[in-house]
């Protein structure tokens, strides 16, 4: 019978040599943060725990289930036995809430840490939306990473991480995602989004704010169209839309999301191209402030979305 020990040496190797062609393939970008992880995994200093910090929608997610796959020989599945995941959904988009991580899965995930590995590798624990830890659940996790089992990782994943307790921060080794250029972020989009040849990659990136999370949401909820009508409204004053972005907001929950986005894009843009030409106007600087204003007021105060839609496009 062939030894476990040597059948993991040899596993190893074989990773280590296959490492950096998985990783450049899946993940796009972020040659800093992947050169930490594939130094510590292939000199054996893997620390037992990651905050990955950095603007939303980059990536980092993504880069802590890849690496989790090769921690745990598994290319392919998401759904390891070794690997536990902790995500912080929204509740609602328009209230910008998300649902708060409990001291229960945190334990759970205490528990799971404990436990050997089904194929003699690692324990993973990804931690997405760690911002939104309970204090209760946030001391649970300290105590974790006080004493941290044999061969167990766990990456915390935030884009803001001063909310994170320093307790917590100084225990983690930080790798910190910088926003990619455009090619780069266009790349990315273009991984989630394959096989659409007539697609403006580049249009839809803008009209997300350079965001690739929102990106993909623009292209799911087929708003491409809807935002090329409004843009159209503030160049031209073609008021035709405005029936079509109401209905819009209401069948789609993610509407308000990329519409505001779009409105306020539209206002600096109209702005900017009119003194490109010396064409700015009073008008044209009084719609602008408008659009923003109304917005602002709307995020502070609940306003009826399709109310301010109207009046954004009126």
């Amino acid at each position: 019978m062939i030894n476990s020990r040597y059948v993991r040496i040899y596993q190893r190797v074989l990773l280590i040599i296959n490492m950096n062609i998985q990783l450049l393939t899946n993940v796009i970008g972020h040659k800093k943060a992947k050169k930490v992880l594939i130094n510590a995994f292939q000199n054996n200093k893997l620390s037992h725990s990651y905050i990955l910090s950095g603007p939303k929608g980059i990536g980092k997610y993504l880069l802590a289930v890849e690496f989790s796959k090769i921690l745990l020989y598994d290319s392919l599945s998401y759904a390891s036995p070794d690997l536990m995941i902790i995500q912080s959904n929204k509740i609602a988009v328009e209230s910008k809430k998300h649902n708060i991580i409990s001291i229960d899965e945190i334990r759970e995930l205490e528990s799971f840490l404990r436990f050997t590995s089904a194929n003699n590798s690692y324990r993973v624990g990804i931690i997405d939306g760690a911002e939104y830890m309970s204090y209760s659940a946030a001391n649970a996790l300290l105590k974790i990473l006080e004493e941290p089992g044999n061969n167990t990782v766990i990456f915390l994943i935030t884009h803001l991480i001063r909310s994170i307790i320093p307790t917590i921060r100084s225990r983690c080794i930080n790798i910190k995602f910088n926003k990619p250029n455009e090619n780069e972020l266009l790349d990315i989009l273009k991984t989630h989004i394959n096989g659409d040849n007539n697609l403006d990659y580049k249009f839809l990136l803008e009209a997300a704010n350079h965001d690739i999370g929102t990106a993909i949401r623009i292209y799911e909820e087929n708003a491409i169209e809807i935002i090329k009508k409004i843009e159209n409204c503030f160049l031209t004053n073609d008021k035709s839309c405005i029936s079509e972005a109401v209905r819009f907001v209401y069948d789609n929950k993610d509407a308000w999301e990329i519409l505001k986005i779009n409105l306020i894009r539209c206002a600096y843009a109209i702005v900017k191209i009119s003194a490109l030409h010396c064409l700015t106007s009073e008008r044209i600087l009084k719609k602008a402030e408008k659009v923003i204003n109304i917005i602002n007021k709307c995020e502070k105060e609940s306003l009826d979305k399709e109310k301010v839609i109207m009046y954004c496009l009126s």
